[in-house]
């Protein structure tokens, strides 16, 4: 029998919505989550696999999705895991690998993401920096640490005289990496409130903090054919002006590009194994009147919110066409806007479940899974029939909507949260207001206008 269909591979079940819109369509599908805290996410509304359940589910799979780089923490699951696929257990990540030995006999998948090298250069910041440099990007200052005491050193020392971004290793949570707001705070956090939370041993880069505004840019690359270079504009921190903790991706606004030759795509198209990778890229800069392009990091993986705007482009009923003829659907042209609903406290859930979790677990939402424009995350349905949180971390979903401007696409959106809050959530709801939104993407669009800057 020839394998059809789709296995999704995750840590958190963070593309459980895009395989609900799969399903929908008809694609035999199946989904590992290996996180045991995100077990009950999309409880009651579609099966999910456990380990033992794997190699058979690889078997049965045309295509696998592997939607993550996810450092090895050595833990028992996470051996067991590399154990299923006779991967040693000394590989850096936990997924990495997989996708590489997939490719090849006795499995002979058609992989999406993964592969050894892009989780080399997303893990380790210094080797995403090399490859960038490689491509041709500006690279800020940067210094590598292995202990926060050294880092304090610097900044007391020779760096005392710049402001820097605090970028830890190996996928860290996002609250960590910190832009420094002023002279010595990235000091003052070095040596009291980080010792406290992460000891003295962490393996991190100091950044100089470069002034100019800030973008994403992405392409998909079906084993070195380029599609679909299109832009993200984001939002990381979870209140309005930029502030509370970043989580990333609290605002979106996604546009397509008319082709890979603009600024940063025509960098992104030097990686030299281009050719050996299917899946999506992202380079996040900042990009400076000059037109200079400074690199910031690599995705080599699903962005969430991006990937949920970006698939929202693609024509009704086409979306297995893109996941199983690599890529091949064509998106359409307009904006599309995004804003994250979460419940407090998140994101601070995860770091104190038996605290936080019954604050948000089982929390109604009083919408069908099927809201238009919702891309439900962290919920289930119950015995009878309503969608509820599940209880992970209190990330609810993605709200978004299109437009034919960025400005009509942001308005959209945030008429279709507002629905949705009528209708009714539980608990405490957090979310960026449609002001906040409009003012800092048209803002960032207006800047690079006026720079002569295209990002279209």
């Amino acid at each position: 029998m020839t394998p059809e269909g789709l296995l999704f591979i995750s840590n958190k079940g963070e593309t459980l919505p895009v395989a609900w819109e799969l399903r929908k369509e008809g694609v035999p599908l199946e989904y590992y989550v290996h996180d045991l805290t995100c077990r009950n996410a999309y409880s009651g509304l579609m099966p999910r696999i456990g380990q033992g359940q794997l190699l058979e589910a690889v078997d049965r799979a045309q295509t696998v999705v592997i939607d993550i780089i996810l450092k090895n923490e050595q833990a028992p699951r996470d051996l067991a895991f590399l154990d299923k696929f006779k991967i040693p257990h000394s590989v850096p990540g936990l997924f990495g690998t997989l996708g590489d030995k997939l490719k090849k006999p006795p499995y002979n998948k058609e992989v999406i993401g993964g592969g050894a090298l892009p989780e080399k250069v997303e893990l380790d910041r210094e080797e995403g920096i090399k490859l960038a440099r490689l491509c041709g990007f500006d690279i800020p200052e940067y210094h590598e640490f292995t202990s926060l005491k050294a880092g304090a050193k610097f900044l007391h020392g020779p760096g005392k005289s710049k402001l820097w971004v605090f970028k830890p290793h190996g996928n860290a949570a996002l609250d960590l990496t910190k832009v420094e707001d002023f002279a010595g705070e990235l000091l003052d956090l070095l040596t009291t409130t980080y010792p406290a939370r992460l000891g003295d041993g962490v393996k991190f880069i100091l950044q100089e903090k470069i002034d100019g505004q800030e973008v994403s840019s992405e392409i998909w690359s079906a084993a070195g054919v380029v599609m679909h270079p299109n832009r993200t504009l984001e939002d990381k921190k979870l209140n309005d002006g930029n502030t509370g903790p970043a989580v990333g991706s609290a605002s979106n606004t996604v546009f397509l590009c008319k082709n890979a030759d603009g600024i940063v795509h025509n960098l992104m198209v030097k990686i030299p194994w281009l050719k050996d990778y299917t899946g999506p890229i992202d380079a996040n800069c900042i990009i400076t009147k000059d037109g200079r392009v400074w690199f910031l990091e690599w995705t080599f993986r699903f962005g969430y919110s991006a990937l949920f705007l970006f698939l929202s482009l693609i024509k009704k009923g086409k979306l297995s066409t893109f996941f199983l003829k690599k890529f091949k659907a064509e998106p359409d042209r307009s904006f599309v806007a995004s804003q994250v609903l979460t419940l407090h406290p998140f994101p601070h859930v995860r770091d104190k479940p038996a605290l936080y979790g019954p604050m948000i677990k089982d929390n109604l939402i009083n919408s069908p899974i099927d809201t238009n424009g919702a891309w439900w995350v962290d919920v289930y349905k119950d015995s009878k029939g309503k969608l509820r949180c599940a209880g992970a971390d209190g990330y609810l979903g993605v709200i978004l909507d299109r437009g034919a401007t960025a400005e009509e696409a942001i308005k959209a959106c945030h008429k279709r949260v507002a629905e949705i809050k009528k209708a009714g959530i539980s608990g405490d709801l957090q979310h960026r207001t449609e002001h906040d939104h409009l003012e800092s993407h048209l803002g960032r669009l207006e800047k690079f206008k006026s720079w002569g800057i295209n990002l279209f």
